[in-house]
């Protein structure tokens, strides 16, 4: 499916909707696809994945410890939108800090734009690391090494944000998303659960003359 950055956003939000998320958190994760999207990274489904493993009994923690620089969970692995909004809000973490180490973060590859919006307003170059993936992010954009098998990652155990010196090399943007038909299925099923169950008196008012006769 070829989709515009703005369908691509709006379908992510409903979905995440559908799925359990606030409508806040919802919105954070349209904007993460988006910003993913916008780089031609699998934004949309690391979103699917992680919406399946909400669909499983809300199994995601969205309490977290960040008191100091291992933060985690109360309980299972943590939704990577309520990390990395808290990395946004607990921005002096990394004042003298060498690094903050994230335990059992599903889909991590959503933290990414989070830790962009981070390095912006610290007007540097942050890592972040996981499995065998390393990434230099800043305002400008991203930089990824490793193999792009590992970026979509159910759960990493352990994920480190660090401010770092690596180059961000520049990427081309993109102004639409291209995503599978799978994926994109994907989303319209979640989205779909936030719409109301039609009624009989809502099929009347929507189907012409309805039952009534105007001849």
């Amino acid at each position: 499916m070829d989709l515009s950055l703005n369908e691509t956003q709006s379908l992510a939000v409903k979905a995440a909707k559908g799925a359990g998320m606030s409508w806040g958190m919802a919105q954070e994760a349209g904007s993460a696809v988006r910003y993913l999207s916008k780089f031609g990274l699998p934004g949309a489904e690391a979103l699917v994945n992680l919406l399946h493993q909400y669909d499983r009994g809300n199994a995601l923690s969205e309490i977290l410890d960040c008191s100091g620089n291992n933060w985690h969970g109360a309980t299972g692995s943590l939704c990577p939108c309520v990390v990395g909004a808290a990395l946004c809000d607990q921005s002096n973490s990394f004042n003298g800090a060498p690094e903050i180490t994230l335990q059992n973060v599903a889909q991590p590859l959503l933290l990414i734009p989070f830790v962009a919006r981070l390095a912006k307003e610290k007007e540097t170059v942050i890592g972040l690391a996981w499995a065998e993936i390393e990434c230099a992010v800043s305002a400008e954009g991203v930089t990824i090494h490793g193999p792009k098998t590992k970026l979509l990652c159910e759960n990493a155990e352990s994920v480190t944000c660090f401010v770092t010196s690596t180059a961000v090399n520049e990427m081309h943007q993109k102004s639409r998303a291209d995503i599978s038909q799978d994926i994109y299925s994907g989303l319209l099923a979640f989205a779909h659960r936030t719409y109301a169950p039609a009624t009989e008196e809502s099929r009347q008012k929507g189907a012409g003359a309805g039952v009534t006769d105007n001849d």
